[in-house]
């Protein structure tokens, strides 16, 4: 019986490593973070005039040299938002977040130069 019990031990200490390493092999494989992964937004940059404010709605429109944008406003530019007024030449860092186009840093562009307003 004394030479039984090495030999049992060994052959268990080999088949509790082995069923830890099959273990570790079948995890779930949904608990793993997922490869796949959303681009962020590519952020964009926009200059021109206040043509329309909307408040209330947290919407601005902003008339550039070739064309007009319609931007919502981010909780990041709130605080700029409220100082601008229509007519105001500004300048925007924006991203189109799911076919919206939300402003996250709004600045106001005074005589020519940028005076950062918020970001």
């Amino acid at each position: 019986m004394n030479k039984f019990s090495p030999i049992a031990l060994a052959v268990l200490i080999s088949f509790g490593i082995a069923s830890a390493g099959l273990a570790a092999d079948t995890k779930d494989k949904s608990a793993t973070p997922s490869t796949t992964t959303t681009k962020a937004p590519t952020e964009q940059r926009f200059r021109g005039s206040v043509s329309a404010l909307d408040a209330k709605a947290g919407t601005i429109k902003i008339k550039g040299k070739n064309d007009e944008k319609s931007f919502t406003v981010g909780d990041n530019a709130k605080s700029s938002f409220a100082k601008v007024k229509v007519g105001d030449r500004v300048r925007v860092a924006y991203a189109d977040e799911g076919g919206k186009l939300v402003v996250h840093s709004l600045a106001e562009s005074k005589n020519g130069t940028d005076s950062k307003a918020s970001k």
